[in-house]
């Protein structure tokens, strides 16, 4: 639907569904749903609106009867689990309603944090591995189809892409942060100097030029509070050079975090290797 105004007058509307007129009146009538509405503007009196979602930039109502008036997902205490294989690695989603997402990978044993924009909870609300989709695997990147309950869109999971889709359908695709963080143990009274950490990983491997820098952060304190230890920068088609860090202190027991952030500089991560020298404690 495209008109410019759109106006009803004592009706039941069902729903009004990815429209784009400029104005929606709505005098004592009845509207069930109107869900992504770019509309500018949305006026109703007397009426009652079960939902207006998804993307109104003004709206305004008279003695109306609102039920929900949202942009994203609606409030789900459920817990959801599901299940997809992405490069030969087995995942378990689980989605703890609207505060985060979990992700455990089988292969390597480890759990995730997965989240969309600067959200713990990944948009993702179902998914699964398509068989008749293996045929754009080379286009869409996989097989595995996902969909939101932001906004009812269906769409393949890249594992190559450094860009976010976003929640919204006019959402602009941004660079996302990845973050890997392992950890030292130390026991007894002597402190370790920090000499020098190597990162090994695709150094050079760069799909977008721009997004080339990675970020080393320690923690001392059970991961409480973190030291940035600087921002190095990852020349493309370099696949030779060397990310490293030096002089990074001394820690005791127990033990010590590190955290790397990049925003796509890094396809892989193999390890991140510490040389130290053994101290008395002071």
């Amino acid at each position: 639907m495209a008109a410019v105004t759109l106006e009803s007058s004592q009706d039941f509307v069902v729903s009004l569904v990815q429209s784009f007129a400029d104005t929606v009146r709505t005098p004592q009538a009845y509207v069930t749903a109107l869900a992504a509405l770019p509309a500018e503007n949305v006026q109703t009196s007397g009426s009652m609106l079960a939902v207006i979602a998804e993307g109104n930039e003004f709206v305004q109502t008279s003695q109306g009867f609102v039920t929900a008036l949202v942009r994203g997902s609606v409030s789900d205490p459920k817990v959801r689990a599901w299940t997809f294989t992405l490069d030969g690695h087995d995942f378990y989603i689980l989605r703890l309603g609207n505060e985060e997402t979990l992700v455990y990978d089988l292969t390597t044993e480890q759990w995730y944090s997965w989240g969309t924009g600067g959200n713990s909870l990944w948009q993702a609300y179902t998914g699964i591995n398509w068989t008749g989709g293996s045929r754009f695997s080379s286009v869409a990147g996989s097989n595995v189809t996902v969909g939101s309950d932001g906004n009812g869109s269906i769409w393949f999971l890249d594992p190559d892409s450094d860009m976010d889709e976003g929640l919204f359908a006019e959402s602009i695709p941004a660079p996302f942060l990845r973050r890997v963080t392992g950890q030292v143990l130390s026991k007894g009274y002597s402190s370790y100097r920090v000499n020098q950490v190597q990162l090994l990983g695709s150094i050079g491997s760069l799909s977008d030029p721009a997004l080339n820098t990675i970020t080393l952060s320690y923690s001392d304190d059970r991961g409480h509070t973190y030291t940035n230890a600087s921002t190095v920068t990852a020349p493309a088609e370099d696949y030779e050079a060397r990310v490293d860090w030096r002089s990074l202190g001394s820690f005791r027991q127990p033990g010590r975090l590190f955290r790397l952030e990049d925003f796509g500089a890094l396809r892989r991560v193999d390890s991140l290797t510490m040389t130290t020298d053994m101290t008395d404690a002071p």
